[in-house]
């Protein structure tokens, strides 16, 4: 548990001499991404941040580390899977990896920030913090008339009315609480460490 403090630059620094002090670290990720673009392709999520004894590294690029996440395959949404990429050879330039993070990432947690983006030009319409969904098992998509509808849990990235639509199909997920997000949502993936 560390103080995360943001900088002029937006480089994230996580002090962890901070630990006895009880506060959670938390790290967005360096991008949002569509659900589309989070969910149904291969791709990487880097998380960029230093630690006490990596304030002096020189490398290229940022220290911090890598979620891989392999997406679904062929409509079979139980292959989707996200690790913590722990092999520094398969770290790129932009994001480099020291040991201790190994020794970090032994409790990691994940939580997404889901921006609803307005009308274009407007600004975002709401941000939702730390939606916990870890616990949900995996994100699912409902595949309707040539588009995939994307929901993880009861985060919903879809609008009301085509939850409507899903409801009369037959393909809506039962869920008493929902929060439809809409599928323009940014999500941008935040990871907290803890003790």
């Amino acid at each position: 548990k560390a103080v995360v403090s943001t900088q002029s630059t937006g480089e994230l620094t996580t002090d962890m001499s901070a630990k006895s002090q009880g506060h959670p670290v938390r790290v967005e990720c360096v991008k949002g991404y569509s659900p589309e673009e989070l969910f149904s392709r291969n791709h990487d999520i880097h998380f960029n941040f230093k630690t006490k004894s990596s304030k002096t590294c020189r490398k290229q690029g940022l220290c911090g580390l890598i979620i891989a996440v392999k997406a679904g395959s062929d409509g079979n949404d139980n292959s989707f899977s996200m690790e913590l990429v722990t092999e520094p050879n398969f770290y790129d330039l932009s994001t480099h990896f020291h040991r201790e993070t190994l020794l970090l990432a032994e409790n990691i947690y994940l939580t997404l920030d889901i921006i609803k983006n307005g009308p274009p030009g407007s600004g975002p319409e709401c941000i939702w913090n730390n939606c916990g969904i870890t616990w949900f098992e995996r994100p699912r998509g409902i595949r309707y008339k040539k588009t995939t509808y994307w929901y993880w849990g009861n985060h919903y990235f879809w609008k009301h009315d085509t939850h409507e639509m899903l409801v009369k199909a037959g393909l809506a997920p039962e869920f008493t609480e929902y929060c439809c997000h809409g599928s323009n949502s940014t999500i941008r993936p935040v990871v907290y460490f803890a003790k």
